[in-house]
């Protein structure tokens, strides 16, 4: 009897090993990741990859030059601004996460740091699924050519379209900034060229 009490006790000591393996296997990671249905085609931006932040009057983006980062600074109060190589992927720059920091700005590109060739009349939008923290929304997408800001808008809501109507042909670069204090996950971040 004593012998197939210890069988028992084995068999259950064997299940709940099993099946507490198998609930950890389906738990979410807690820290902040790409989604796996991220396209190929399209660099992963998580908090792990972004640059530490350099202070804007000592950084240099191939997109902005220092005017455009001191108007940032003066009128956003930006801290931290840089760029963000990226992959094209049609005519769109799709990412399902990204981390934006407080006071920060991120200016994407190709990667191999080009721009978007762009033609007089076309239309680049902004659009934004959901953030982790709506609590202080205050987001502005913008363009640049010729390394000046040309125009932006402000995002206030998520899942609203926000446009820009390009005026001249060039090569253009955009850019999205976190106005708040507040640092966020933005999910779902689209912008689109028509």
């Amino acid at each position: 009897m004593e012998h197939n009490l210890k069988k028992l006790l084995a068999a259950i000591c064997i299940i709940l090993c099993l099946s507490s393996a198998c609930g950890r296997k389906n738990e979410v990671p807690n820290t902040p990741e790409i989604a796996e249905s991220q396209t190929d085609e399209n660099r992963i931006i998580t908090p792990d990859t972004i640059p530490e932040k350099p202070v804007v009057e000592e950084f240099r983006s191939i997109a902005l030059n220092k005017e455009s980062a001191d108007m940032l600074k003066a009128e956003y109060a930006i801290g931290t601004l840089f760029d963000c190589p990226y992959i094209k992927d049609g005519e769109m720059v799709e990412l399902s996460q990204i981390a934006l920091y407080g006071r920060t700005a991120e200016v994407f590109m190709h990667e191999n740091m080009e721009g978007w060739e762009l033609e007089e009349g076309s239309t680049v939008s902004f659009s934004l699924q959901s953030v982790s923290d709506d609590t202080e929304l205050n987001l502005r997408g913008g363009v640049a050519l010729n390394e000046d800001i040309i125009s932006e808008v402000e995002i206030t809501e998520t899942e609203e379209v926000q446009s820009i109507e390009i005026g001249e042909a060039g090569t253009y670069y955009f850019y999205i900034m976190n106005c708040s204090d507040t640092d966020q996950m933005l999910n779902g971040l689209k912008i689109i060229l028509e």
